[in-house]
């Protein structure tokens, strides 16, 4: 559960398989990978979300992040549960290098 002010660091992966979509709510929370050493800057991210396409209704108990923040990092995108194509919803993507 996430909050308008939560942050969620990622030092590696965020590898989640769930499919509890209801009890996971990070929709204006904010998701950022980080690399301390200088030597690390590749991440991957499971997604869990839905495709429902482009609409701001689809963020609601989808898996969503208000803010992923992947400056100066790498990251790759995986499917995290057995259906089949996957959803990222964002609010805003911080990729500045």
């Amino acid at each position: 559960m996430g909050q308008k002010l939560d942050k969620f660091i990622i030092l590696g992966n965020l590898i989640s398989h769930s499919e509890m979509n209801l009890d996971w709510n990070t929709m204006v929370a904010y998701l950022g990978f980080l690399d301390l050493d200088g030597d690390d800057n590749l991440h991957g991210m499971s997604v869990t979300g839905v495709d429902y396409g482009d609409n701001r209704r689809n963020y609601a108990n989808n898996f969503s992040w208000g803010i992923l923040d992947i400056t100066d990092q790498y990251l790759t995108l995986y499917d995290g549960n057995e259906e089949a194509g996957a959803g990222l919803y964002v609010r805003e993507l911080w990729v500045r290098r």
